[in-house]
């Protein structure tokens, strides 16, 4: 398949070249400006760059398209992608409403297209080997995750600027570019919470760092924090009355975990190669394109939108409002 791509930050670079190692094609590479497009393309010998959205999507030897802009521009630039009949992978986090969502996940219906959230937690080899340890460990009691990373953009917000990162214009803000990672790990292997409440750390509308308690029910409470101004290792450690697991990486990409049981020798485990996270999300959505499995397809969209109705109720328990709430 040849893929376009929208957004030109390091995530697509990641992103291509791990599509290059599923043995697929780059098609074409879309930015506003030229010169960021070319520059991007040039790394992958890319054919083409378009400035226009438009021509792109009328380009027939693209059949697909890899959506890596702002976080507010997901939704509409997917709704052109599937109304161009476009199969459309969308860069996490989804979309910035429940109402968007659904109605993405309608139209793929619709016209038969297959939609994607690219999120590498949830196709991770090593979250399956999790799942088999937490038998091991169960009952489990408590889950802590946290994902912090001190943003590349930060200096710039001190500095008295506004990266997209950092504003409720573009739907910013470590709940969405970092806790979500955390959010599809903990619903991945215990479903979706009762209950749930945020605490954060605001600054002009947008939460830099904050903690998210999902409350399961009297025996089980999962706390997830994330973090986009400080410096901070990210883990995980699931608590059983058998034993823990803990992880020193990040719910992205959880490269290893050990397995702690009592009076034996900790046990690490790892069944996925090096920088290949988002080749294993790649090569299952390939998977179902060749098989037609529009089914399958909706059930994983189904969790996407569990996903972005917990975000939305997040945000909400800490009055934080997008500028797409409002549309």
């Amino acid at each position: 398949m040849k893929i376009g791509t929208i957004g030109t930050g390091s995530i697509t670079t990641v992103f291509l070249k791990n599509w290059l190692k599923c043995q697929q094609e780059i098609g074409a590479i879309y930015s506003r400006h030229q010169d960021t497009g070319k520059a991007l393309a040039d790394k992958f010998n890319c054919p083409k760059v378009y400035t226009d959205l438009n021509e792109m999507l009328q380009d027939d030897e693209i059949d697909i398209i890899y959506v890596a802009s702002p976080n507010s521009l997901h939704f509409a630039h997917a709704k052109q992608c599937l109304l161009a009949n476009k199969h459309v992978i969308l860069e996490k986090p989804f979309t910035s409403t429940v109402e968007e969502c659904a109605e993405l996940i309608d139209i793929a219906d619709q016209r038969k297209l297959f939609l994607f959230e690219g999120i590498t937690t949830c196709y991770l080899p090593n979250l399956q080997k999790i799942k088999e340890a937490i038998r091991k460990i169960a009952p489990i009691h408590m889950v802590t995750c946290n994902m912090s990373q001190y943003s590349s953009k930060y200096n710039s917000y001190l500095s008295g600027n506004k990266p997209n990162v950092f504003t409720t214009a573009f739907s910013g803000g470590a709940l969405m570019d970092l806790n979500v990672y955390n959010m599809h790990f903990v619903t991945s292997l215990f479903g979706y919470p009762k209950k749930i409440s945020y605490t954060a750390n605001i600054m002009d509308g947008v939460d830099f760092g904050g903690s998210l308690q999902f409350i399961y029910d009297d025996q089980l409470l999962a706390t997830l924090n994330a973090c986009k101004n400080t410096h901070a290792q990210s883990n995980i450690q699931i608590q059983g009355e058998k034993g823990y697991i803990i992880c020193n990486h990040a719910a992205s990409m959880v490269s290893s975990f050990d397995l702690y049981l009592p009076n034996e020798e900790v046990k690490t485990i790892n069944a996925q190669e090096p920088g290949l996270t988002h080749h294993y999300y790649i090569s299952y959505l390939l998977e179902l394109i060749a098989h037609n499995d529009h089914d399958k397809c909706q059930e994983r969209l189904q969790h996407s939108l569990e996903i972005v109705k917990l975000l939305v109720a997040a945000r909400r328990d800490a009055n934080i409002v997008f500028a797409a709430d409002q549309q």
